[in-house]
């Protein structure tokens, strides 16, 4: 999912606040601080997008329309770049259109590569995400939601060794007597039969079932469901991560426990996001003449999309207004007219596809 912002006030600047130690959860979204100069700003806001695919988001955006962009300096958990639009005569306004685009505010690591059709894959694009400290399987169950996926589910041989092949880089392991890699979507509800017994993948984005566990790719001797005891409590290793047994890597899985901490999960720092979609491309955004809002991007011919709004971007998705569905207007090509925009000084948008 992709969140834009328009802003019809004095907005100069967002900021990312760094997520809480251990990445426990996904990071909150940024405060608003206005300042001189009026005008209209969009912002894209979803900051778990890769570095490229704002890039592209930015290349779409110039070739609508003369581009000036500035990089700020490398900080410790913040890189933000700002690109300023010079007035345009479709916008009706004077001040200079603002594109303000939020890469990655905390110091995680990583990348990210979609499976092509034409190379036999699926279309979906995967993400890596590494934490600088532990992160537990529902922390990365929820991150990945946040971000607009899901954690990977994966189905097939073929899907295993292209994730593999995203992952294999010791950034995203933790080298102990074994070697631990990411999270993935698998989990054991409680009162399975132990050890192999209901494992299942969670439920993708926008479909009602998850997927068939028909495909697994254990290690040998997993899973053997560990158990640990803490303060009278025991807990079962019931989700799933890339494991291998001694040192280096490998396409194999584990069992482990969701929590992290002694003596429960003391080595997993990375998880899996997987995206059922290919995300928006931003191409021309503009206020019009009646004051209501235009945006408009390229996806894939045919897929669907709607767009919810909010005036308040703390706002639980839950309470976000469903404005409608995106009308394709030639293959590929998408746009969508906010009317409602013209009474309120601020929106936020977010663009989905079930």
């Amino acid at each position: 999912m992709t969140r834009w912002n328009w802003d019809d006030g004095n907005q100069t600047n967002v900021r990312r606040r760094k997520p809480a130690e251990g990445g426990s959860s996904p990071p909150s979204d940024p405060p608003d601080t206005y300042g001189a100069g009026r005008g209209i700003k969009l912002s894209v806001l979803d900051t778990v997008l890769s570095v490229w695919q704002h890039a592209a988001t930015m290349n779409a955006c110039e070739s609508q329309i003369p581009l000036r962009c500035a990089a700020s300096k490398p900080a410790a958990r913040q890189r933000v770049v700002s690109c300023h639009l010079p007035g345009h005569q479709m916008l009706s306004i004077v001040p200079a259109l603002v594109c303000l685009l939020v890469l990655t505010a905390n110091a995680d690591v990583s990348k990210e590569a979609t499976w092509a059709v034409t190379s036999g894959g699926n279309g979906h694009t995967y993400r890596v995400v590494a934490k600088s400290s532990l992160i537990s399987w529902d922390s990365a169950n929820a991150a990945a939601a946040a971000a607009g996926g899901y954690l990977a589910t994966i189905t097939s041989a073929a899907e295993n060794a292209f994730v593999f092949s995203l992952i294999d880089d010791p950034a995203y392991w933790t080298q102990s007597i074994n070697d631990h890699g990411p999270w993935i979507g698998g989990y054991q509800p409680t009162g399975s039969s132990e050890p192999d017994g209901g494992w299942r993948w969670v439920t993708r984005t926008g479909v009602t079932a998850p997927e068939a566990f028909s495909f697994t790719n254990w290690e040998s001797g997993e899973p053997n469901n560990q158990t640990a005891t803490v303060n009278g409590v025991t807990y079962n290793a019931d989700r799933i991560g890339f494991f291998h047994t001694g040192t280096g890597r490998a396409a194999t899985w584990s069992d482990e426990y969701n929590l992290t901490g002694s003596p429960l999960n003391q080595w997993t720092i990375s998880y899996v996001i997987e995206f059922s979609g290919t995300p928006p491309i931003l191409t021309n955004p503009r206020r019009l003449t009646d004051g209501s809002f235009q945006l408009a991007f390229t996806n894939r011919a045919g897929a669907f999309f709607e767009v919810l709004a909010t005036t308040n971007l703390a706002s639980p998705l839950s309470n976000w207004t469903l404005l409608g569905s995106v009308t394709e207007l030639s293959s590929g090509q998408f746009q969508f007219t906010d009317s409602q925009a013209t009474n309120l000084f601020r929106r936020f948008y977010r663009v989905r596809s079930p």
